[in-house]
């Protein structure tokens, strides 16, 4: 685990889906933000485990699938829905 390792080539990261790849056994979501840069993120929800790669992408952010919880590319949930306060 202390190493560099690919996880994906650059054509594969795109802006409309999120790449599911496993890496050393993490299971990692991989995407594009709006100005380019790829994100990744341990390919689960923090509320249920639920995979993030299954989600879809609303402006450079992973929604989960599961409740439609918001997740930036630093790992910060930025949204829940029913929610004004986000823990």
């Amino acid at each position: 685990m202390n190493a560099w390792y690919a996880a994906a080539w650059n054509h594969e990261v795109g802006r409309a889906a999120i790449l599911p790849r496993t890496v050393c056994g993490l299971a990692m979501a991989l995407w594009r933000n709006p100005d380019g840069t790829i994100s990744a993120l341990e390919d689960a929800c923090w509320h249920r485990l639920a995979p993030l790669s299954l989600g879809s992408l609303e402006q450079g952010e992973v929604v989960c699938r599961y409740h439609g919880m918001k997740f930036d590319g630093a790992g910060q949930c930025t949204r829940v829905p029913g929610q004004a306060a986000i823990p």
